[in-house]
């Protein structure tokens, strides 16, 4: 009997479990489809893909009347535009037709940060703004029959202030700015401030792993950081080993995050799986400054002693895997950039020279280096940008 019951029952359980497994494949297939046709693209900001630098060698860049008062001046990682904050606005200069655009904040908003995307000619722009929420009290009574009944008092209502930042995309293809919204749930990515006078002091994002982090500073000096995950979570990092946080950086194609100890002059890595830190060492150092990273996504760190930098090691962060570069004296962080393309460029501003670490290359230039990218650099010199090339 039992036996014949088994094989009675069975078919049935085998066509619930049959219905369940389509049903959740239907579901996972949906969302892909979702996001590859919807969401990357109504939110091209995190388009997951990969571009290898393109030569900008041959490229003519205009010189630049830059007004006076232009702060946080940005060079795109191609040198075709250079950004920079004048009056409340941001002014995009096209180097090589010599126009010039502007962008401006969202009505009750102000422009709180921005940052050229790594490997596009696209711009970040970190936003804040306010919003106030009425709350009003609820209040006991009894009427003439002896019942209780509870009502809303407007005269003891309360309003609560909520600062926030959001997050936007100026893509210099259209000339069109786009807020960074959460599709998947459709709902605007809302980034916590604790007050009005917060502000956004270090930004970082990777273009296929749709994750942005950034860095939030108080009045008082104190950091902390901020995960905009739009496909997982939109919240701050837990649990911070430091809140005097330096230069952040995150990986490309992982959710990870490396950030520095300002105080300890460590380089913590964040594991976004695990929600925990992990202190990075390159051959038994820990006191470390990132220096940036490349398209083949290895990582440039500077090797510190003295608060100078006396070897850059640069490779894979995952196999652990390091080579060296050794400047040809300590020096300053500040002074070292990396381009897309792999180069670590020494800024010696004494001897007006940019000089290449890999094959000691030197190019000489007038005034204050602006930035570098992939084949040159901007230089400043009485408000006029110019345009340096690298040896090819």
């Amino acid at each position: 009997m039992n036996f014949l019951k088994f094989k009675k029952i069975k078919p049935r359980y085998l066509f619930l479990f049959l219905i369940g497994f389509l049903v959740l494949v239907a579901i996972e297939l949906g969302a892909i489809l979702y996001v590859n046709n919807v969401y990357l693209r109504e939110n091209d900001h995190y388009r997951v893909t990969r571009i290898n630098s393109s030569s900008s060698g041959s490229v003519k860049h205009h010189t630049l009347s830059l007004p006076s008062d232009a702060k946080s001046i940005s060079v795109s990682h191609d040198g075709n535009y250079l950004a920079y904050l004048e009056n409340g606005q941001i002014k995009i200069a096209d180097m090589q037709s010599g126009s010039t655009s502007s962008v401006s904040a969202e009505k009750n908003r102000s422009i709180s940060y921005f940052k050229w995307v790594y490997d596009r000619d696209r711009l970040t722009i970190v936003e804040k703004g306010s919003s106030v929420s009425s709350s009003s009290h609820s209040q006991s009574s009894t009427d003439k029959n002896g019942s209780s009944r509870t009502s809303s008092d407007s005269s003891t209502s309360t309003n609560t202030t909520d600062y926030f930042a959001e997050l936007y995309s100026y893509d210099m293809s259209d000339k069109t700015t786009q807020l960074v919204r959460d599709y998947m749930n459709n709902k605007d990515v809302h980034i916590a401030l604790n007050s009005p006078k917060d502000t956004i002091t270090g930004m970082d994002m990777s273009t296929e792993t749709v994750v942005t982090y950034l860095k939030i500073t108080s009045t008082t000096g104190r950091s902390r950081l901020w995960e905009a995950n739009v496909t997982v979570q939109n919240a701050a990092l837990p649990d911070l080993p430091t809140h005097t946080i330096g230069n952040i950086q995150s990986l490309k194609s992982t959710n990870d995050l490396l950030f520095e100890d300002s105080d300890s002059g460590q380089v913590y890595q964040y594991n976004a799986t695990d929600k925990d830190y992990t202190p990075l060492s390159i051959n038994g150092n820990t006191s470390l400054r990132l220096l940036g990273f490349d398209q083949s996504e290895k990582v440039y760190v500077g090797i510190m002693n003295g608060g100078k930098v006396t070897s850059i090691a640069y490779g894979d962060l995952s196999k652990n895997n390091w080579a060296f570069l050794t400047p040809p004296s300590a020096v300053d962080p500040a002074d070292l950039s990396v381009t897309y393309d792999g180069k670590v460029y020494y800024c010696n501003a004494p001897a007006l020279t940019m000089s290449n670490r890999s094959d000691n290359t030197s190019t000489p230039y007038s005034g204050t280096v602006l930035g570098s990218y992939t084949n040159g650099f901007y230089a400043l010199k009485d408000n006029t940008v110019t345009d340096n090339h690298f040896p090819s």
